[in-house]
């Protein structure tokens, strides 16, 4: 189809004033409500649609109207088959338009400025699509970690395609591309900007009956499968166009075997394999307090009517461990944590009813610290009312009562911006802004705790919220006998979006990953547990309503090839890419 200026006129007219209308409908709603929904995606729809807009009444836009195209279909293709929406396929094609463009600028008919801003287009439709949600608890802060993610992912595809220019690598390119980005997601678990939310390989998360070999190699080889299936069918439309032989099997058969083996042999597993290990009986509660003006504003006395009915209820199941989500009570000073007096209401409650339960759940904590000074960003310098400065370090951590002591656990995968100021000494510049946006400058702790939990009945690990999407940091408590995973999250900050379902449904790729049950105690969000091969154990409550879910689940201490070998496809490929960029480097200068 060729395009004429006036219909890129009509469009730009049309896509700025669509956006602008969205844009001011939703900013009047946000304006108006303490509490937002499905408002920020509006607002950022409206934003990109006025932005693209302005873009296509610049000269030449019409000659470029395909990567605008071609980009913005990629990225409502990821958006689509991305959790919790129920269509899969769709990302086995949405990477193509991104390979297209890639493939034009190799072959000089496209320059790096349009394929840098068709990559541009194609992520931040991606991320905005799928994470808009963060904006609902820090909106200018939401909006920047999505801008600086959709720069990641660029810089991703610039430095793949440099090396593929200058090395002149073509005919094992996809080998190029894949190794690329499993390079970025391995770095991108661990670093302090770390944002793991859209590795590829969450995208089965919604499909665990075809995710079952995740046993061997984590969401890397998710990722690996996504990105050769849509490599392969991008070559077969290279080299066949979208023409009616594209369809007969001696040409897509190649294509169709990587897709239909690894699905039928994971399906074979999920069908015919059963939980290993003794039962556990347990029970998950979902208190449904608000957080953002209810939450942390209670006294103690209304703290304790809600939580103290909620245990009281479920103690009459007799189960081995309850499961309380994430910063139940806040203020507890660790050095006398056992004179707590809402933890040891909760231990004098344990004793009344005569049982062996054990009860986990999340805290808000805090150490101090006189005498020497420690030199660690996280801690902070108050002033006594004497006059006298101490300092202080504040953590989101776990713990467990109805033991003889009661075992304190750090989170250590901090959210950036929310829970830790990335790189602080490097970017002190920045303490201001950070200030003013809300995020924290010192965050929390992350000092060396106690990882697994020892209850009688077996051994769990606290995983608190944030953590549940690492699948390689959670080796770190299965090395250390946990045989069962427990995670202690708070999802009401993100509102009745997709946030919740999606944090909710990558906990089914921690069961794979290890073979081990999850029990999972969410405040607002979805409360339940997952058997070992990923299934739901019981129905998850609903997003904004209260519960106490009574569960079995089985005790697994068998180790999976990834417990023990962890993300090797991520080190392979960083061994890959150095030597590739080391023979495109030696290319570039012999050629010079």
């Amino acid at each position: 189809m060729k395009w004429k200026d006036s219909d890129i006129k009509k469009y730009a007219i049309g896509s700025l004033t669509v956006g602008l209308i969205m844009a001011v409908a939703s900013g009047i709603r946000i304006l108006q409500k303490p509490l937002w929904n499905h408002e920020t995606l509006i607002l950022l729809v409206g934003a990109w649609l006025v932005l693209s807009g302005l873009l296509a009444l610049r000269v030449g836009f019409r000659q470029h109207i395909h990567v605008f195209l071609f980009s913005a279909l990629g990225g409502v293709l990821a958006c689509l088959g991305f959790p919790p929406l129920p269509f899969l396929p769709l990302i086995f094609f949405a990477f193509i338009p991104l390979l297209w463009l890639e493939n034009e600028h190799y072959h000089g008919r496209l320059s790096k400025r349009w394929l840098l801003y068709g990559s541009f287009n194609f992520f931040i439709i991606w991320n905005i699509g799928t994470t808009f949600w963060i904006t609902n608890t820090a909106f200018l802060p939401g909006i920047v970690g999505m801008l600086i993610n959709t720069g990641l992912m660029v810089l991703v595809v610039g430095w793949i395609s440099w090396i593929h220019k200058r090395a002149k690598i073509d005919w094992y390119f996809g080998s190029l591309f894949i190794a690329g980005w499993l390079t970025f997601e391995f770095f991108h678990l661990r670093w302090e900007l770390s944002w793991p939310w859209l590795h590829l390989g969450n995208a089965l998360a919604s499909w665990p009956a075809v995710a079952q070999w995740y046993e061997y190699t984590g969401t890397l080889g998710g990722t690996l499968w996504i990105l050769m299936l849509n490599y392969l069918f991008f070559q077969l439309l290279r080299k066949h166009g979208l023409t009616r032989s594209l369809v007969r099997f001696s040409i897509i058969g190649k294509w169709l075997f990587w897709l239909i083996v690894p699905m039928v042999w994971s399906l074979i597993v999920y069908f015919t394999t059963s939980p290993a290990g003794s039962d556990l009986h347990a029970v998950v509660i979902n208190p449904n307090i608000e957080p953002h003006f209810e939450k942390f504003t209670q006294d103690e006395e209304s703290r304790w009517a809600v939580y103290g009915a909620l245990v009281e209820k479920a103690l009459e199941t007799n189960p081995d461990l309850i499961v309380l989500p994430e910063t139940i009570f806040d203020g507890i000073n660790l050095d006398n944590i056992d004179l707590n007096p809402s933890l040891t209401r909760l231990n004098q409650l344990l004793l009344q009813h005569g049982v062996e339960s054990r009860l986990l759940m999340g805290i808000a904590a805090y150490r101090v610290f006189r005498g020497k000074p420690i030199d660690r960003s996280s801690v902070r310098t108050s002033t006594d009312p004497t006059g006298q400065t101490f300092q202080w370090e504040a953590y989101n951590s776990a713990i467990m009562l109805g033991l003889d002591t009661i075992p304190v656990y750090h989170k250590q995968k901090l959210v950036p911006g929310a829970e830790i100021f990335p790189y602080r000494r490097l970017l002190f510049f920045l303490n201001p802004i950070i200030d003013q946006l809300g995020g924290s400058v010192h965050g929390y702790g992350r000092i060396g705790s106690q990882d697994v939990f020892d209850f009688g009945h077996g051994k769990i690990a606290p995983v608190i919220c944030y953590e549940s999407v690492y699948g390689e940091y959670t080796r770190k408590y299965i090395a250390q006998g946990a045989n069962v995973i427990g995670i202690v999250t708070n999802d009401g900050w993100w509102g009745n979006t997709a946030g919740h379902r999606q944090h909710y449904e990558f906990a089914a790729l921690r069961a794979i990953e290890y073979r081990r049950s999850v029990l999972r105690s969410a405040n607002m969000g979805m409360s339940g547990a997952f058997d070992q091969l990923g299934r739901p154990v019981v129905s998850p409550n609903d997003y904004d309503e209260a519960a106490v879910i009574p569960v079995t689940v089985q005790l697994n201490d068998r180790l999976t090839f990834y417990a023990i070998w962890g993300d090797f496809l991520g080190r392979f490929s960083i061994f890959m890419m150095l030597f590739f960029s080391l023979k495109a480097f030696v290319a570039s200068v012999v050629r010079k």
